[in-house]
């Protein structure tokens, strides 16, 4: 472990509430956790960085960038930065790890979505904390593996012919979807540079839609906002379902119900209806998981 850690480390741990310590499985455990409990799976910041694109000449920020955004304008991301910069982060704290793609193609290069693999104690775990169901813990791959939070549900497991290729099967409460990734090939964001420029253009899932997903461990709950549709999932079963009638109402739930008062809302609404959708006409019927 490096003894004297960059000032944007220091930054993402203060903002999930963690500090530095060796490298161990119960350390990456509660890491995993910290962050998924402190910030969201969103799009707003993937439209705020959009809308700077001309200027920064970037979709996806630096980590200093991505730390300090974490505290005032309270981004989580989506997974190009939020599984990016998680994996940066848990290789400065000492853990040997790479992003791996995942998605539908055999060519990891053409998937949509990014994951981590962390080698440690001689085992390889998938870890995924900006995706529409994340790893509450890391995720042993060898043979199957399993994870489920508050109902939704994804199976990890080889392939029968190729077992070096892993697939990955998800349910969130009736929408399935069948991903793909090979855990020995390490993706850089720079080598999905092309699904990255993809993802912010129009009628991709990111662009067509306002959303909002967090888990809250705490309250045993998970909250989903998807334009002005907001679900509650609570771990015993229980669904409740609201419809937002203005912007004003869905920064308050943001603020009251996620506690993130500085997502900048109206802005992200802005570039939306640029790209054609109204935030608050309807909620499209396909499920948000983490395809970019």
């Amino acid at each position: 472990m490096k003894s004297v850690m960059p000032t944007w480390t220091e930054r993402y741990l203060d903002r999930i509430g963690m500090n530095v310590e060796a490298p161990s499985l119960d350390y990456l455990t509660r890491l995993i956790r910290a962050r998924l409990s402190a910030l969201a799976f969103e799009n707003i910041s993937k439209m705020y960085y959009f809308r700077r694109y001309a200027a920064n000449g970037w979709y996806i920020p630096d980590a200093a960038t991505h730390a300090e955004h974490m505290h005032t304008l309270d981004f989580g991301g989506l997974c190009h930065s939020g599984n990016g910069h998680f994996r940066n982060l848990l290789a400065m704290l000492g853990f040997d790890c790479y992003n791996v793609a995942v998605g539908e193609s055999r060519v990891p290069e053409k998937n949509g979505h990014l994951g981590t693999i962390v080698r440690l104690d001689g085992r390889q775990l998938y870890v995924d904390v900006a995706v529409g169901i994340p790893t509450d813990s890391p995720v042993d791959i060898v043979g199957e593996g399993h994870f489920d939070v508050c109902g939704s549900r994804a199976h990890l497991y080889p392939d029968a012919l190729d077992p070096s290729v892993y697939h990955m099967d998800t349910d969130t409460g009736g929408s399935h979807e069948r991903w793909i990734m090979n855990p020995e090939y390490p993706v850089t964001l720079a080598a999905v540079d092309g699904e990255i420029v993809l993802s912010n253009t129009p009628g991709r899932v990111f662009t067509s839609i306002l959303c909002c997903k967090m888990w809250q461990p705490e309250r045993r709950r998970i909250l989903t906002l998807i334009n002005r549709s907001l679900s509650i999932h609570h771990a015993d079963g229980r669904v409740e379902k609201r419809k937002l009638g203005t912007i004003a109402e869905i920064e308050d739930v943001l603020r009251s119900e996620y506690g993130m008062p500085r997502l900048p809302v109206r802005e992200a609404v802005e570039v939306l209806r640029q790209f054609g959708v109204d935030v608050l006409a309807g909620t499209p019927h396909r499920e948000m998981q983490g395809r970019a």
